[in-house]
């Protein structure tokens, strides 16, 4: 610029390098800061993360997806919707296969975690106030005392849902011994008496027998 004449021109020229060597070292520290920094997945992984626990058997719906770049690596925890009255072992194994499919479908995740629900709790509230198992059962010996057959059960299993407990009672064949009244409205004769014995206790929603 000076040989030619316009001494500004150098200057202009400085200014000019100056904006590629910032660019171009923004452009080299940019993947390296995004390293450092938590930043979720992008729009389309996160996207065939949904498609991918949605196509699992047993998976009814997905919610509180949340994914993070931790260094090279990614990581995601997610809330996975299934039927209330599943068995633990069948949520558990739905489970494991949700976290199996998602590494296979997107490289970079290793580690995920999945929670199993019966309900979507996003939008049900969580009842910490009602009892557990143990504090149940006592409630449950003194409410249906005066009702035998129960004192024959062999298995109590509880569901937690929508604020209250509904109950499943297993309860031996041979409970229904009166063969002067046919089997199904002994059993209905039953029921109704659990359930009228639980009406004044708002943690209890229903009961459900089962003969075995």
């Amino acid at each position: 610029g000076t040989m030619a004449g316009v001494p500004y021109l150098d200057a202009i020229a400085a200014v000019i390098v100056a904006v590629m060597i910032v660019k171009i070292g923004f452009d080299l520290a940019k993947p390296a800061m995004q390293e450092l920094v938590d930043t979720g997945l992008d729009v389309q992984r996160v996207q065939t993360i949904r498609n991918t626990i949605l196509a699992v058997s047993g998976v009814q719906d997905v919610h509180m997806l949340r994914t993070r770049r931790i260094g090279g690596i990614a990581v995601a925890d997610v809330h996975v919707l299934v039927e209330p009255h599943l068995s633990v072992s069948e949520g558990h194994m739905i489970s494991v296969i949700v976290e199996q499919r998602l590494k296979q479908a997107i490289a970079e995740l290793e580690d995920v975690t999945v929670h199993i629900d019966p309900e979507d709790d996003a939008e049900v509230e969580a009842h910490l106030e009602l009892p557990l198992r143990n504090e149940v059962l006592k409630r449950l010996e003194e409410i249906w005392k005066s009702i035998h057959q129960v004192q024959s059960r062999t298995k109590i299993v509880l569901h937690y849902l929508g604020g209250h407990i509904d109950i499943d009672l297993y309860l031996p064949l041979d409970v229904i011994q009166d063969t002067n009244r046919d089997w199904s409205n002994q059993t209905k004769a039953l029921t109704q008496n659990l359930h009228k014995a639980l009406e004044p206790y708002a943690e209890f929603n229903t009961v459900r027998v089962y003969f075995e």
